[in-house]
């Protein structure tokens, strides 16, 4: 009997344990489906928050857009799309900053010394319309010198676009700035007609300007600007 009572209760164990199992498995599998049919709403979520977020992005509305971008962060797919759009935004040419726009790239220099050597260049256009030029031989990254006066020098300026001649031929700046104490670096302060045209140029260009400035009697400079996104900017101040 005891033996029997014994079998018995080994039979109700496994039989327990075999319902708890399935109900376990049951349990998992909903979970699992619940799961799936929440990450499908939330891609459908992201998906028209992506949607909107390429919309603002197309408008150049560059905050609204950074923050819709940051707001699609589940699923896989448009999340890292997502990251590559704010990148862009992040890294886009001709950015506000206080009182002024900037761009900063990278261009070639040539003088008696040297040809076509590493050059690093910051433009910078403020509310009255003055364009700034800080030109930084030998590096592809801005320096962290300081700017001071220095003397100045005659120049020229050729920017494409411009009825294929020069803006300005052998002239006297009004003033001048050394952009780098100890790091062979120029810089030039454009304004009136001659820096209306620059920025005109930028805002009728579909695409990259290229710009030649000859300072003294061998130094000359060599860059490409971006057009794109500079009207808005431009505007804006």
């Amino acid at each position: 009997m005891k033996v029997y009572y014994l079998i018995g209760l080994v039979l109700i164990v496994l039989l327990s344990s075999c319902e708890n199992s399935k109900e376990k498995r049951e349990i998992e599998k909903k979970n699992r489906e619940i799961k799936a049919q929440q990450q499908k709403v939330q891609k459908i979520k992201d998906s028209i928050k992506f949607t909107n977020a390429i919309a603002l992005y197309d408008k150049q509305d560059w905050d609204s857009a950074l923050v819709a971008f940051k707001n699609v962060k589940y699923s896989n797919f448009y999340g890292k799309q997502s990251q590559n759009y704010i990148e862009k935004i992040r890294n886009r040419p001709w950015q506000e900053s206080y009182s002024y726009i900037r761009e900063s790239v990278e261009g070639k220099f040539s003088n008696s010394a040297t040809k076509d050597s590493q050059l690093w260049v910051e433009i910078q256009i403020n509310k009255k319309s003055y364009v700034y030029l800080y030109l930084y031989e030998y590096s592809n990254s801005k320096p962290s010198n300081r700017t001071a006066e220095k003397p100045m020098y005659d120049f020229s300026l050729y920017v494409s676009g411009y009825k294929n001649e020069y803006l300005c031929y052998e002239i006297r700046p009004n003033d001048s700035y050394e952009v780098g104490d100890a790091t062979h670096s120029e810089g030039i302060r454009l304004s009136g007609g001659l820096a209306k045209k620059v920025i005109n140029i930028l805002k009728k260009s579909n695409g990259e300007v290229y710009f030649s400035l000859t300072m003294g009697s061998s130094s000359t400079y060599n860059f490409y600007l971006s057009s794109d996104g500079f009207t808005k900017a431009y505007n804006s101040l």
